[in-house]
């Protein structure tokens, strides 16, 4: 099977899912899923099949989590679950042993898994197989990728009683020393860009295909600006997601996510 690159598109996918699908041929249990998420990786479909989070991300005034190419991908991540089977029901991980999917990925019970960066330091663990990463696949209404993009950083409190050490320590974490650090763990790709593309980044340990981060950071597309995304990912989106995922949605996909829309618009861009 050939390796995936960034011409991949949903239907290369899916393909590629079912060839590595496997079914124990007398007890019909599953012993491989072609292909496994995160919970909420649900973001990687949206945005490379042309949606986004929001009008403005900037300034975020309106949410545009129901639109056609949102709803698309949504509908084919439920579908690779119930309709191809390719991707475990949340039955199933519990029939597994109630592991998570990265779990799956290094016990050899997925082929594939979706998920961040920051699973490199537990990976390079991995002795059983030889594993790499690789572009997301792009839907049919994308004209150009799309990967999503938080934000972190150091902070120190303003009644620290050691303001000097804290702010030696914030120094050295964001400086050159400690992205050099940082960049050796493999955990995130450094915020300075020369030490992303140096060789304390891009060098011979695994993931070998890192390169496509540095192509893959020109196409982020960053949470809505607003200090309150946590709380609409977690009061307003997540739990109808969650039925989606569980297949016990009672309306359409396009009904739920106008509602969310809605819902993300009344209580949080409203709100700001």
């Amino acid at each position: 099977m050939a390796y995936p690159n960034a011409s991949w598109t949903w239907n290369d996918l899916l393909a590629a899912a079912k060839k590595l699908t496997i079914k124990n041929k007398n007890t019909g249990m599953m012993e491989q899923f072609g292909l496994c998420d995160d919970w909420n990786m649900w973001e990687g479909f949206v945005l490379n099949n042309g949606g986004t989070y929001a009008d403005n991300i900037k300034n975020p005034k309106k949410s545009m989590l129901h639109s056609k190419e949102a709803v698309q991908a949504i509908k084919f991540r439920q579908d690779l679950v119930y309709k191809h089977g390719v991707m475990p029901t949340a039955a199933q991980l519990s029939a597994m042993g109630g592991v998570g999917a990265a779990e799956l990925f290094v016990s050899g019970k997925t082929a594939m898994f979706i998920s961040g960066i920051w699973k490199t330091p537990s990976f390079r663990k991995i002795m059983s197989f030889d594993w790499d990463i690789a572009p997301f696949p792009k839907g049919p209404s994308a004209k150009k990728p799309g990967y999503a993009g938080g934000g972190s950083g150091y902070a120190m409190m303003k009644n620290t009683k050691y303001p000097e050490e804290a702010w030696k320590l914030i120094t050295y974490l964001a400086g050159e020393e400690g992205q050099i650090e940082l960049a050796k763990t493999g955990l995130a790709q450094p915020a300075i860009k020369k030490l992303a593309a140096s060789k304390y980044f891009i060098d011979n340990e695994k993931p070998k295909n890192k390169k496509m981060l540095l192509e893959a950071s020109e196409h982020i597309i960053f949470t809505p600006f607003t200090d309150r995304w946590l709380e609409a990912m977690e009061r307003v989106i997540g739990p109808p997601m969650d039925y989606i995922w569980m297949n016990k949605n009672e309306k359409t996909i396009a009904e739920i996510m106008s509602d969310v829309s809605s819902k993300v618009d009344a209580r949080i861009y409203a709100e700001k």
